[in-house]
């Protein structure tokens, strides 16, 4: 465990909740302090069909259409089937980050970075934080994103939207009960606060200087 901890200690964690800016504040946190992004959804299809070579659970999942993957099932298999990937994918999350050179500074985010999984990996408690919408903020992003983008590919949209929402306020329950069993820094997005002020409060938080990166 030592040793993991030394090969992420120069890793900053932005977790939480879809839709609640934490790539954008991933972004202007690089910008300024010279950082390298890690952004979790980039790696989706890759890591995904990593795990389907050895694994058929993930096979059925490529092979499925869009109505199969969120318009049939119901919005709690869509959260169980986000845990499991949650979990299936973190060991390949970790290879992505130790194969960045050598004490260069990384912001890490992605709603996969759940608190009990991440907590374990800090080396120090300002290491990471959780960004998590308001029920309200989190359908007026959705609204204003066009969201969600297969929505005009599925038999049922409106099925689909209700799926994706439901699932994601159950996440969102999930991080904020782990985050408050476990002491983690936890910041309700709600509008109220532009990008770059809570950029700056990340900034804050994790004790970031012009030398950071």
């Amino acid at each position: 465990m030592e040793e993991q901890h030394q090969t992420l200690e120069n890793v900053y964690w932005i977790g939480g909740g879809t839709d609640a800016g934490k790539s954008t504040a991933a972004r202007l946190l690089a910008a300024r302090y010279n950082l390298t992004v890690y952004l979790y959804d980039r790696s989706d299809q890759a890591h995904i069909e990593q795990l389907a070579f050895n694994d058929p659970y993930y096979q059925a999942f490529l092979s499925q259409s869009l109505d199969e993957r969120w318009v049939t099932p119901e919005a709690e298999a869509l959260f169980q089937r986000l845990l499991r990937t949650f979990a299936d994918r973190l060991p390949l999350v970790l290879g992505d980050l130790r194969g960045f050179p050598a004490g260069q500074g990384i912001v890490a985010e992605g709603f996969g970075f759940l608190p009990e999984m991440i907590v374990p990996l800090l080396s120090r408690p300002n290491q990471a934080v959780w960004l998590v919408p308001t029920d309200d903020f989190k359908r007026e992003s959705m609204e204003r994103r066009g969201k969600p983008s297969y929505a005009a590919l599925v038999k049922d949209p409106q099925r689909a939207k209700a799926n994706l929402l439901e699932r994601d306020r159950l996440l969102n329950a999930l991080i904020r009960s782990q985050a408050q069993a476990l002491g983690c820094r936890l910041i309700e997005v709600d509008g109220a606060r532009s990008a770059e002020e809570t950029a700056g409060e990340l900034a804050r938080y994790f004790g970031l200087s012009e030398a950071s990166g």
